[in-house]
């Protein structure tokens, strides 16, 4: 499981740096431990495995990410949801193809938004990939969820 949290962790930091310019940064405890509020992304896919991808970001990072994929200096509520399910899109849909092969088709639904979210626990079998990554801005958290054929993996 540690090459699909490389992965997972590269997909990310390309989509961050990519679409958002934002960039990866060493961990500061200090920066982070008055930040408590996270909103989610989820997406759900299905293909030669199912599963889903979570990607948690600190309340304060939303308007930092739609702005900058916008070009403009604020941004509406709905504007930064729409750009963190966009970039829990991206991800998504870069990573499953790394994990499984190009051949391998996938169908990715919709992203949905949870707001106030905790981490979620694997359910019914689910095997669990989590990384987290801190940015200049913030705190970014990923979770990455397989079923259903889990087993069917390549190795990566």
């Amino acid at each position: 499981m540690e090459k699909i949290e490389n992965l997972l962790l590269n997909a990310a930091t390309n989509a961050f740096e990519q679409l958002c310019f934002m960039f990866s940064s060493p961990d500061d405890e200090d920066t982070e431990k008055n930040l408590h509020t996270w909103v989610a992304s989820i997406v759900n896919f299905s293909g030669p495995f199912s599963g889903k991808l979570i990607v948690r970001a600190h309340k304060g990072l939303l308007n930092v990410i739609a702005s900058n994929m916008l070009g403009e200096d604020t941004s509406t509520t709905k504007q930064q949801m729409d750009a963190l399910g966009e970039v829990s899109n991206v991800i998504c849909g870069s990573v499953l193809p790394q994990i499984a092969g190009v051949a391998e088709v996938f169908n990715l639904e919709a992203p949905k938004i949870l707001e106030n979210s905790e981490p979620v626990s694997p359910q019914n079998g689910e095997k669990m990939v989590s990384v987290s990554m801190t940015l200049d801005e913030g705190q970014v958290e990923l979770q990455f969820f397989m079923k259903n054929g889990a087993a069917l993996l390549k190795e990566v």
